[in-house]
């Protein structure tokens, strides 16, 4: 079953189902292994999950946002250097 990148659950406001989606991911996450179906890697796609995690969080004006944010970076902080989301999520933790 195709379903919509929850990423765009985040572009529509609907920050209550980009919540549910990314939280959904974590539960299911070594199957991030496998995305494709075929033997190339795809676990690098996970650490992303937190980062819009918490701009779902975010969102919601909850709690949890820095966490995710701080989860992203403990993962992505230092492997890429200008990649977008890695500047913003510092700056989203201040």
């Amino acid at each position: 079953m195709w379903r919509r990148d929850p990423r765009s659950f985040i572009e529509a406001e609907a920050f209550t189902e980009a919540q549910t989606e990314f939280e959904t991911c974590l539960k299911r996450g070594g199957e991030t292994t496998s995305i494709f179906l075929n033997d190339r890697p795809s676990f690098r796609y996970f650490p992303e999950v937190h980062y819009y995690l918490g701009k779902a969080y975010e969102g919601l004006c909850g709690g949890g946002a820095k966490a995710s944010y701080e989860a992203f970076l403990k993962i992505k902080g230092k492997a890429q250097p200008g990649d977008p989301l890695i500047a913003d999520a510092r700056k989203r933790i201040g």
